[in-house]
């Protein structure tokens, strides 16, 4: 019976522990999700923002091309993805995370630039 709460300090320790490069992968995947639906987002106010888009239908924002251009908001998301990207340890990364991590750091800022 003893050994019953170990089992389950042991099994518990064991699922909740998630290896950082994986958490880290995950925040870069959301980070990359997020931009699409950024600039998809700018597209709609800015028709030469985005080429082309073969993605998920649902990630489409509606026509809203009536409306002004929501500046601010569009800035503060793009500022928030800045610093979501910059609290991420890129010290574990491979070569090629380190590359896409590169990438929408740089991709982000010229969407800062841009508005």
């Amino acid at each position: 019976m003893k050994q019953l709460p170990i089992a389950i300090f042991l099994i518990a320790s064991v699922i909740s522990c998630k290896s950082p490069e994986r958490t880290q992968k995950k925040n870069l995947d959301d980070i990359a999700n997020q931009y699409v639906k950024l600039t998809l987002e700018i597209g709609q106010y800015d028709k030469d923002f985005v080429d082309a888009y073969y993605g998920p239908k649902q990630w489409k924002p509606k026509d809203n091309t009536e409306a002004s251009l929501p500046y601010q908001e569009l800035k503060w998301q793009t500022t928030s993805l800045i610093n979501q990207l910059n609290a991420i340890d890129d010290m574990g990364f491979s070569k090629l995370q380190l590359l896409r991590y590169q990438f929408f750091n740089k991709q982000l800022q010229a969407v800062r630039t841009k508005l």
